[in-house]
C-alpha cells in the first residue's frame, strides 16, 4: 500500500491533498507535540525573564489536595 499523497489540481496548481488517515493522525500528533514544546520553552523563557523559580511538584499536589 502506498502512502503517497494524491494532489488535487486546479489549473495545474496543487489546491488540496488526500493523505492516508494514519499518516494524518501522525502529523496531527507531531504538530501537537511541537506546540507543547513551544509552550514549554515560552514558559521557561518567561520564568527566566521574571526571575521566578519552578514550583515543586509536592507543593502543587498539596495545593490541589492530592498529597
Amino acid at each position: 500500500m502506498s502512502h503517497e499523497p494524491v494532489y488535487l489540481l486546479r489549473r495545474r496548481r496543487r489546491v488540496a491533498a488526500l493523505i492516508d488517515a494514519d499518516d494524518l493522525a501522525e502529523l496531527i500528533e507531531a504538530a501537537e507535540d511541537l506546540e507543547d514544546l513551544r509552550a514549554a520553552e515560552a514558559a521557561r523563557q518567561e520564568m527566566a525573564d521574571s526571575g521566578e523559580s519552578p514550583v515543586p511538584w509536592e507543593e502543587v499536589k498539596a495545593e490541589l489536595g492530592l498529597a
